[in-house]
């Protein structure tokens, strides 16, 4: 069952009765006949009471008293309908005057049934149990057209799912995009025109695991970004899922646009290039001869302006690896010490100038291993690239109470709060006078994000200036 989901009420559930009477041996003669049968009693001696009552237990019925000075039972029912957290409540009007008159006002007032005392023992039992299944249909009612216009307000396609991976709602436009208007019962039918869909999907139901991929359609093209994330009961043991799906056709066509640009650019670049730095080696060791002062400027310029260039074809061939691997991931689990292991090894060979520390607590993470390390270096290399050779960095891996948490803290200059929500945005860089003219593409972070992303994980960064900057990833 999806949490949230109403239970049919029983007396084996204690399901809870607020008795409101302003005679205090009337509610215990309510309780007298409730208690054996399973019903959990609460009473209250006035409206007031009662309305307060009602608003911090939320009881499944309330048998309420029509005669009571101050707030009689008439006005204690219309405030209850008025507030939404009691509305659906169910009420039982009991008084000892049973004039057709006062039978209309309560119902009027918003009671569901009338009792008039006395009252024998069979007629309650009977009542209640009837009353609290009429409500249980209501709520179900009322949750259903909730639902439905959640799932009918929103963009993204969802898909709700018991744990055994069975459909249990799926909103149009999932529907539209997947189902092709077919009724469907399971997972695996969802993705019967689509492909990239993972093969462990149902078992990474049944475990409470996330899941990201991208699926695709050739025919018409269709391109879809689906996410997973489990439900938990409140013991935290796996009861279904939700997946969120967005149609990123465009996105992705116009990426794929933009990365043929690069490799087509990158390319064309690189044999020049490769020319004019061997000939300014030439040239600048003598092996055209000796040249005078002024001209050995001139070539060192050229030398250093082509050294400028290639390092921008470099990243730009780095970028363009980054984005073909995020569509190839190769998660898997493991021990965020070996992790911590892998990034010791790959930031001695970086041999960054800077004092490093990586702290590892026990735990495990799910994520691609060599591109999350790789992502983690990215950050790490930027912290020192912006606060020189006397920056600490501090990278601390942690298990969190629901994620696998990753922390890399420098003592650097720290990121003028202007630029703060653009750092991780292709091609932004901070302005020269900030950095010092420290050159770059722009693309570090955000390929560090892509990566994050793609690992269903988040990033975010808190930074104050001369204080240094604390990266967060949750995965």
């Amino acid at each position: 069952m999806m949490p949230n989901a109403l239970s049919e009420p029983s007396t084996a559930q204690g399901a809870c009765i607020l008795v409101v009477d302003d005679n205090a041996l009337n509610c215990e003669l309510f309780e007298a006949m409730l208690s054996p049968a399973g019903y959990r009693v609460v009473q209250a001696v006035s409206g007031r009471e009662a309305l307060a009552s009602a608003e911090q237990l939320r009881p499944e019925l309330i048998l309420l008293d029509v005669n009571m000075p101050g707030m009689d039972g008439f006005e204690v029912a219309r405030r209850l309908r008025a507030s939404e957290a009691t509305r659906l409540v169910p009420v039982i009007m009991v008084t000892a005057l049973g004039d057709l008159d006062h039978r209309l006002r309560g119902l009027e007032s918003g009671a569901d049934d009338y009792l008039a005392k006395p009252v024998s023992q069979a007629e309650l039992l009977a009542r209640v149990q009837s009353t609290l299944r009429l409500s249980y249909l209501r709520r179900q009612v009322d949750e259903r057209q909730k639902l439905e216009l959640v799932l009918g307000d929103v963009s993204d396609g969802i898909l709700i799912l018991d744990v055994s991976s069975r459909v249990r709602e799926i909103s149009a436009s999932a529907r539209r995009w997947l189902a092709h208007g077919q009724d469907v019962q399971r997972l695996a039918q969802v993705w019967q025109h689509m492909k990239g869909a993972p093969e462990d999907l149902d078992a990474a139901v049944q475990r409470g695991e996330s899941r990201d991929f991208v699926l695709h359609r050739v025919e018409p093209t269709l391109y879809l970004r689906v996410s997973m994330r489990p439900v938990r009961d409140p013991q935290g043991n796996p009861t279904g899922a939700v997946l969120s799906i967005r149609d990123i056709t465009r996105e992705h066509i116009e990426h794929k646009l933009q990365q043929d640009v690069l490799s087509l650019v990158s390319h064309k670049l690189r044999t020049p290039l490769t020319v004019v730095t061997s000939w300014s080696e030439v040239l600048l060791e003598g092996g055209c001869g000796s040249l005078p002062e002024p001209q050995q400027q001139a070539v060192q310029a050229i030398a250093g302006a082509a050294a400028d260039l290639r390092r921008v074809v470099d990243g730009i061939f780095l970028y363009m690896e980054w984005t073909r691997r995020l569509q190839h991931l190769r998660s898997r689990s493991l021990p965020l010490a070996e992790l911590a292991q892998e990034l010791r090894a790959h930031l001695q060979v970086k041999s960054l100038p800077a004092h490093i520390e990586v702290d590892a607590g026990p735990g495990n993470i799910r994520v691609d291993p060599t591109l999350f390390v790789e992502a983690l270096a990215e950050l790490v290399r930027n912290a020192v690239k912006f606060g020189g050779p006397a920056v600490q960095v501090k990278v601390k891996l942690r298990r969190a109470a629901d994620a696998a948490v990753v922390e890399v803290i420098d003592n650097g200059p720290g990121i003028p709060p202007e630029h703060l929500e653009r750092i991780f945005e292709r091609f932004y860089q901070v302005e020269s006078d900030f950095t010092g003219q420290i050159h770059g593409l722009g693309l570090g972070l955000s390929m560090v994000k892509r990566a994050v992303d793609a690992m269903g994980g988040t990033l975010t960064v808190v930074s104050r200036l001369q204080q240094g900057t604390h990266f967060t990833l949750r995965v």
